[in-house]
């Protein structure tokens, strides 16, 4: 089997500095390349999650782990072959995955474009190469999700005919919200901030359980502490979001960076 390229050693892993940080998982059938390839990742500040040398064993761990991405070599051993293992993982986890394989024939890219990869890297890798492909998985991954929840919304919508109405309980009553009031909501701690106009409410809740209740056509989780009304963004600048009229910087999560930009770019 041919064993995955030997790069960590051959160039400095410092010259594509990764925009958003991945849980990434390796499957390649040598060792001591996968360790390469690790040190390379881990440079570009991912998190390796894992690294095996067969399918059967990676579609095993990735279950368990589940990955942001999973860098797979094409000709990684084991009785599953590559392609069968990647597709297996894509449709069963919703993990992205990238190849990389030593061989450009139109034979195998057309194998391998049957389970619709997220990204192709031609070994030996370049540090840029893998920079790159990482981020365009993340960014693709993450705007296919957002389609997938607009869609599923938009179904919610459509079987029950309307939006059920918005009511916070605070000091013993239920309050009734119009939700194109809503600026942003604020997480402190046990409690959540509504902000709304010139006022804010504060209520005995999480903002997980507040995020679960709004249409997410309208409203976006931008950061671990706070929820955005899209329609209220007046401008991004990365790391913020700015609102509108009073201008007020609205932080963007790391993890959530990706989906954001992903989802402001179709608006």
């Amino acid at each position: 089997m041919h064993a995955l390229t030997s790069i960590a050693h051959r160039q400095p892993i410092d010259a594509a500095p990764a925009t958003t940080a991945a849980r990434i998982f390796i499957v390649g059938d040598s060792d001591s390349a996968r360790t390469d390839i690790a040190n390379l990742l881990e440079g570009l500040g991912h998190i390796v999650s894992g690294h095996v040398g067969e399918g059967e064993e990676a579609i095993r761990m990735i279950g368990a782990v589940r990955p942001d991405i999973v860098l797979m070599d094409m000709m990684s051993s084991g009785a599953l072959n590559s392609v069968d293992a990647a597709q297996i993982i894509q449709s069963r986890f919703e993990v992205p995955v990238i190849f990389l394989t030593a061989f450009t024939d139109e034979l195998l890219i057309n194998r391998a474009r049957v389970v619709q990869p997220y990204g192709m890297i031609i070994k030996p890798l370049k540090v840029i190469d893998v920079h790159a492909a990482i981020q365009m998985a993340l960014y693709k991954h993450a705007r296919q999700a957002e389609v997938v929840r607009e869609r599923d919304t938009l179904h919610r919508r459509a079987a029950t005919g309307q939006v059920q109405p918005f009511f916070l309980k605070q000091r013993g009553r239920h309050i009734r919200l119009h939700l194109r009031d809503i600026r942003f909501i604020e997480s402190l701690r046990d409690h959540v901030a509504l902000h709304i106009k010139d006022d804010r409410l504060i209520a005995n809740t999480t903002l997980r359980n507040i995020e679960l209740r709004l249409p997410m056509d309208e409203f976006m989780r931008v950061h671990r502490s706070y929820i955005v009304r899209i329609d209220r963004i007046a401008s991004v600048q990365v790391p913020d979001i700015i609102l509108e009229n009073d201008k007020r910087l609205i932080p963007i999560g790391e993890t959530y960076m990706t989906s954001v930009l992903a989802r402001l770019g179709r608006n």
